[in-house]
């Protein structure tokens, strides 16, 4: 400027406001419905493996049980993810038995590829498909993935896991869980279980170790079946305003924010069933 005074200064001050605030409410069910579906390891070192699987799905159901009847199981071991059992629910005559064979069944060129298998398995769930009747669409879909190998699909593993929450429609209700060698080192005739724990920690599942009880295994994977941990946001949230409830008394710890999928994530004093989830936050404006 020619201004003849010279340089001057001015001092602005504002505030932001908030695009909008929001609530989103969930009431955890009763009886929740749960999907789950198996994948395991075919090749040869895997035969002792299977038969521990099928002799603890008692140990599994049971624990399921206490949580849900409302629950489906089915097993996909082949290349192109249809199913080796059926559905089986507990209305199912000898499920057990069912479950333990099936585990035995079936394999493929992609049988250390548990993606791949799994990711199939969810692509044929539709009308005259071949698991047309397994996925319901408010149910938890819960992937457990048996192995002694590395996770070995041609893709990455996050393009298997990207393609089962949009066939899903929510990350907030996807699950992958895996039995494998210890992470990072493996264990016994294990080797670790890479591409199967990147999987289960991007997902909130739980990652056992195949060299531990077999047991206490099953039990932990019934315990990931049914318990609502991830609650996904229905507008982008601004971190810093979230407040969480859960029946009506805020909750200051146990959970955090993942901003990726837009979700509060709980890891300790996870909602039961019967309780409701309140989350209060801003959402964020789009900006042009």
């Amino acid at each position: 400027s020619n201004e003849p005074m010279g340089v001057r200064h001015g001092l602005q001050q504002g505030s932001g406001k908030y695009a909008d605030d929001q609530t989103d409410l969930w009431e955890i069910p009763s009886d929740p419905p749960s999907d789950i579906l198996f994948a395991v390891d075919q090749s040869c070192s895997m035969d002792d493996d299977q038969t521990s699987l099928g002799n603890n799905f008692s140990s599994f159901i049971s624990q399921l049980s206490s949580y849900t009847s409302d629950w489906q199981v089915t097993v996909v071991n082949d290349d192109d993810g249809c199913t080796n059992s059926g559905v089986l629910t507990a209305s199912t005559n000898n499920y057990q038995n069912t479950f333990a064979s099936a585990v035995r069944q079936g394999g493929g060129w992609y049988t250390e590829a548990g993606l791949y298998v799994t990711a199939a398995g969810v692509e044929n769930t539709d009308p005259g498909e071949c698991n047309n009747s397994f996925m319901r669409e408010d149910a938890l879909l819960h992937i457990v993935m048996v192995s002694d190998e590395p996770e070995q699909s041609p893709a990455s593993w996050s393009s298997y896991v990207n393609a089962v929450i949009a066939k899903k429609g929510s990350s907030a209700n996807v699950r992958f869980s895996a039995i494998a060698g210890d992470y990072p080192g493996g264990c016994g005739t294990a080797d670790a279980g890479t591409g199967y724990y990147e999987a289960v920690s991007a997902t909130g599942g739980v990652f056992l170790s195949i060299c531990s009880n077999w047991a206490s295994n099953m039990e932990a994977l019934a315990d990931a079946s049914v318990q609502l941990t991830d609650f996904e946001l229905s507008h982008t949230a601004v971190e810093d305003s979230i407040v969480v409830y859960v029946d009506g008394t805020q909750r200051n710890n146990g959970w955090t924010y993942d901003g990726v999928n837009n979700a509060v994530v709980f890891s300790a004093n996870i909602p039961e069933e019967g309780e409701t989830v309140q989350i209060d936050y801003a959402a964020a404006a789009n900006c042009d």
